[in-house]
């Protein structure tokens, strides 16, 4: 590590869009403390006895220690340690293949969504490691401790100004290393509706199978459900999805393609197929909405939300420059099943988001 910042990123250098807002003051000063604590807190020794006895954990990479927040397969924290990892990647010149992936989660998370994300598009340099399942000591040439969420700029939100039009090097490299080696393909819609997953009003199916029309653009519904199944205690459940999915297709032009998507139930590649190929992203607030850094570039993020203070998709949007609205929608809180159940008001929600579409000559 440079002994002058102690690994500590440069602001001013791309990690974040720090510049463009010039009417805003960006404080960053006093966050790096955090990163002095990563850099003191392993022992280092530069004097190592009987070094040639002691192997060397990944020759000629540098190894990656990520914390996993919470042992936690939550895509807004997972997703701000991943920027993490990619910008410090950038920052530092790295390559995948020059990475080997250490996870110091202390359990194995059952379904990550990011595991397979990190051993394709950060650390190619070897299968990831559990350090759980190191039992012995090993030297380690070169080293970075990633920071977890808010041990980072991400959480910065206060100071992070929202960039639109300007996407940061980092939403450049993350979306350039899934097409790399993940290749996703182009997400095709069978307009058949499920309990689980997907939902399409009566009148899109209509027009797509019977009326055999083309689509010209898409809107993708978040449907935030309970994940996994059977989870209790969860905030804030989308109560009335289809209904409002209903009522906003009936507003909709027939060459508009309205498709209501649980995407926490899919596999992390298909999620990402469905938001490239979306226009507009509507979503209520929470981690799901972190997959909005896949969409195109001049997708229209759109922020539903029954109360203030929340800014799910700030890190994001500062992240990929997109443009962003977020609107509060009178709504009624329900506790159902052990859940916090939105139901927002089906005619304020869409008139709404029709009048952020015609903003924008969506239509």
């Amino acid at each position: 590590m440079d002994p002058s910042n102690r690994g500590c990123p440069l602001l001013d250098k791309g990690f974040f869009n720090s510049k463009c807002d010039k009417g805003k003051k960006n404080d960053y000063q006093g966050y790096d403390f955090i990163y002095n604590n990563y850099f003191n807190g392993w022992d280092y020794e530069s004097e190592i006895k009987d070094k040639e006895s002691i192997e060397e954990l990944a020759p000629n990479k540098t190894v990656f220690f990520i914390s996993r927040n919470q042992d936690s397969p939550n895509l807004y924290h997972g997703g701000s340690e991943f920027v993490n990892a990619l910008a410090i990647m950038y920052l530092y010149n790295l390559h995948p293949e020059d990475i080997q992936v250490v996870f110091l989660e202390s359990i194995l998370i059952l379904d990550d969504p990011f595991y397979d994300l990190y051993k394709n598009l950060i650390g190619r340099g070897g299968e990831p490691i559990h350090v759980r399942n190191l039992t012995k000591k090993y030297h380690v040439s070169s080293g970075i401790h990633i920071p977890i969420n808010w041990d980072s700029p991400c959480f910065i939100l206060s100071s992070t100004p929202e960039c639109e039009g300007h996407p940061t090097k980092t939403y450049y490299l993350y979306n350039k290393l899934i097409d790399l080696y993940m290749s996703p393909n182009n997400y095709t819609d069978k307009f058949i509706s499920n309990n689980d997953s997907l939902y399409y009003p009566e009148s899109i199916i209509n027009t797509a199978l019977k009326e055999n029309k083309k689509f010209d653009k898409i809107v993708t519904f978040q449907w935030r459900r309970p994940w996994p199944k059977g989870r209790k205690g969860q905030q804030r459940i989308l109560g009335n999805g289809p209904e409002l999915a209903d009522k906003l297709s009936t507003l909709l032009p027939k060459n508009i393609l309205l498709r209501l998507v649980d995407t926490a139930s899919l596999p992390i590649k298909e999620q990402i197929s469905i938001m490239r190929s979306s226009d507009y992203f509507v979503g209520i607030h929470g981690a799901g909405l972190s997959l909005s850094i896949f969409t195109p570039i001049n997708c229209i993020y759109h922020e539903v939300l029954h109360k203030s203070n929340m800014n799910g998709l700030a890190l994001f949007a500062s992240t990929s420059g997109h443009k962003v609205y977020k609107d509060i929608i009178d709504s009624d809180v329900r506790d159902i099943d052990g859940n916090e159940n939105i139901f927002f008001n089906i005619d304020e929600f869409a008139n709404k988001v029709i009048e952020r579409m015609k903003e924008n000559n969506f239509f």
